[in-house]
């Protein structure tokens, strides 16, 4: 090599020496400024962690999600072709193992090892070991929750320590919530030794709610805690809940404790009468889910480490089975894909809770084949015959899973909350029969013995039996909650009539005007003097309360009229708007004429445009566009009974259900 080169080499070296300095020097800048935020943010959490003198509660600072640019996730999943290919790719090692033409193997096997490396290789854009240049900032803030107020720490943690000794029903009412859990949560948002999250920030909040909210009066004299602080304490958590909610991204990590606050902001917004919301939430939750794999977990003898996993899994897929149901849409779980196992019993859940958790499993797979079955837009092309029958064997099975919610006084007497599990057993007695009712209405009633045409509203004895048995259920624990305090009432109905459809009391009321029954219509009235007293402190109950009101008004109207009296013929231009398929304000008209066969014409009055407006209005149904107009369609279709697969119910709005939920 001459002199020149020498020199040459030596320069090119000081260069690369010199930018390998400037690197390392940028990258100093840039962990000194890192270190500048942290102090500033440190200082930020240190001011917000004094207690405020006007509330004498808490504030906090920005809850913020870790988003890192790539990672690994737990469950992603092959495509089709690298499934097909990786599987070839062990066919042909297999045989080549056993082959004995030693001359070809070499060369095959060289090829196999190439391809394996390629299926297995991962992209670089994921190789998380390497610094990433100009990749975003790693978390997301959250500035609209900054100043928020947290429920005082005192109380609190009071709460905290109390359940240790003394079991609070909530934490037995959903299986997947642990108080170690909940407490390590309150813990990140108290004493935030880290950024905590905003899934924990929810949790924290509605989990808090339902706490503070269901403490009875013993147990607020053992807080020394006044109702009236009870109450602050829960306005305080519903703020914060529905805030942080209302603020979530669309884009988070499929990790327990996102799926986790979601399912709990899910079942809070159906609390709140927010159903669109709700489902929203729920339908996250799910996708999550199957991002996460928890619908393809090991079963509990190879990994017990997962139980909180299956628990949350199956709690998650019970609700959105029954959410789908009463809202009409397509679940986001198909039970075709799923392999986890259900909660091992006495193992994973244990005793009569346990016991009704895993029939509550049975009742949720039922829930989703009567919507795929009856009520998808499948559904509902087939023959009335056709839907009878698959009514009867689907009733069948729901009366199968009644029964694995009967236990004896001996099994609760031993169970913390035996008096609140028979309470909750009757509240599942009327989902019960509230959804086997919404199964019979697929059946047409039977022909008149007198050959005269059947009434319109007229439904199968099946049906009208079982809405009977709902409605005598309900004011059956009506009379046991009416002592107590208005609170507990109004839980109870949320937990019960505002998660099923509310069909009984539809069924009675066309039975009342169909067969002009006095009995039914007494059962009518008592069920809305039950409501009344909830209403005043519930605003979807309030609306449940209006709807059956005013129907019991029109059956008592019919009622008051003599039989021989015809109701005035409706115009035969009247017409019952249907929204569109393709936008909820694309609507289309569809006029009925009177039919000629039947003596019985119904008068067009409890669906004028004043009616349903003032009877429906803020009805959330999750139609898309909430207007009187669709809600009208929407019921009255399901108040067609004689028409009951035919009819009238060739209108039937695609994709929804009949239901209470308001």
């Amino acid at each position: 090599m001459s002199y020149g080169d020498e020199d040459c080499g030596e320069e090119t070296a000081n260069i690369g020496l010199w930018t390998v300095i400037d690197n390392v020097n940028d990258r100093l800048a840039n962990l000194e400024r890192m270190l500048e935020d942290f102090v500033n943010n440190q200082t930020g959490h240190s001011s917000n962690d004094s207690p405020s003198t006007s509330s004498g509660g808490r504030t906090l600072s920005a809850p913020r999600d870790s988003q890192l640019v790539w990672r690994d996730l737990d469950y992603e999943g092959d495509s089709s072709f690298s499934a097909h290919l990786k599987d070839i790719t062990q066919v042909i090692e297999t045989g080549l193992k056993t082959s004995s033409d030693a001359d070809s193997i070499a060369d095959i096997a060289a090829v196999v090892a190439t391809l394996r490396s390629v299926l297995n290789e991962k992209p670089s854009s994921f190789d998380t070991s390497a610094p990433l240049q100009n990749t975003v900032r790693d978390v997301v803030d959250y500035p609209e929750l900054k100043d928020l107020t947290l429920p005082p720490m005192t109380t609190v943690l009071s709460l905290l320590r109390y359940a240790k000794t003394h079991p609070l029903k909530y934490l037995n009412d959903v299986p997947n919530l642990t108080l170690p859990y909940l407490t390590s949560l309150c813990q990140k948002v108290y004493f935030p030794a880290e950024e905590f999250t905003i899934a924990t920030f929810i949790t924290v909040h509605v989990c808090l709610l339902n706490l503070f909210r269901e403490l009875c009066q013993s147990e607020l004299r053992d807080l020394d805690l006044s109702g009236a602080e009870r109450d602050r304490i829960v306005a305080i958590c519903l703020k914060n809940a529905e805030a942080a909610i209302r603020n979530l991204r669309l884009y988070m990590q499929p990790t327990y404790e996102n799926i986790e606050a979601l399912v709990q902001g899910s079942t809070l917004a159906m609390d709140l009468s927010q159903a669109s919301l709700a489902w929203t939430l729920i339908t996250s939750a799910g996708r999550m889910a199957l991002d996460a794999g928890y619908h393809r977990l090991p079963p509990y003898s190879v990994a017990p480490e997962a139980t909180e996993k299956r628990r949350l899994f199956w709690f998650l897929y019970c609700v959105e089975r029954g959410m789908a149901l009463n809202l009409g849409r397509t679940p986001s779980m198909p039970d075709y894909d799923i392999l986890t196992d259900r909660p091992k019993f006495p193992e994973e859940v244990h005793g009569v809770w346990g016991a009704m958790f895993n029939s509550w499993f049975d009742f949720a797979k039922v829930q989703g084949d009567i919507y795929d079955q009856l009520y998808s837009a499948q559904g509902q092309k087939q023959s009335v015959e056709v839907k009878a029958e698959l009514a009867r064997k689907l009733a069948a099975r729901l009366q199968e899973v009644q029964k694995s919610f009967t236990f004896d006084d001996d099994q609760l007497a031993d169970e913390p909350f035996g008096s609140f599990l028979k309470e909750g057993l009757l509240s599942i007695e009327i989902v019960q029969y509230s959804t086997l009712c919404l199964v019979y209405r697929m059946i047409p009633p039977a022909p008149s013995a007198t050959a005269t045409p059947v009434h319109p509203l007229k439904f199968c004895d099946e049906a009208i039996e079982t809405a009977r048995k709902a409605l005598n259920t309900h004011n059956r624990a009506w009379s046991i909650l009416h002592t107590r305090s208005k609170e507990e009432w109004r839980m109870f109905i949320h937990w019960t009539l505002l998660w099923c459809p509310f069909i009984p009391y539809i069924v009675l009321v066309g039975t009342v005007i169909a067969d002009r029954n006095v009995d039914d219509l007494r059962l009518l009235e008592k069920c809305v003097d039950t409501l009344h007293s909830a209403a005043q402190l519930s605003a979807s109950v309030s609306k449940l309360y209006r709807a059956c009101r005013i129907f019991y008004q029109i059956a008592k109207t019919y009622m008051s009229r003599p039989a021989e009296s015809r109701p005035p013929v409706p115009d035969a231009r009247a017409s019952a708007i249907v929204p569109s398929n393709t936008s909820p304000q694309a609507q289309y008209t569809t006029t009925y004429a009177p039919d000629p066969a039947s003596d019985i014409d119904l008068p067009d009055f409890p669906l004028s445009q004043e009616d349903w407006n003032g009877m429906l209005d803020e009805w959330d149904l999750g139609l898309g566009a909430e207007n009187a107009r669709e809600m009208s369609a929407y019921f009255e279709q399901y108040l067609s009974g004689s028409n009951a697969g035919g009819g009238r119910s060739e209108y039937i709005l695609p994709g929804h259900m009949p239901g209470s939920m308001p």
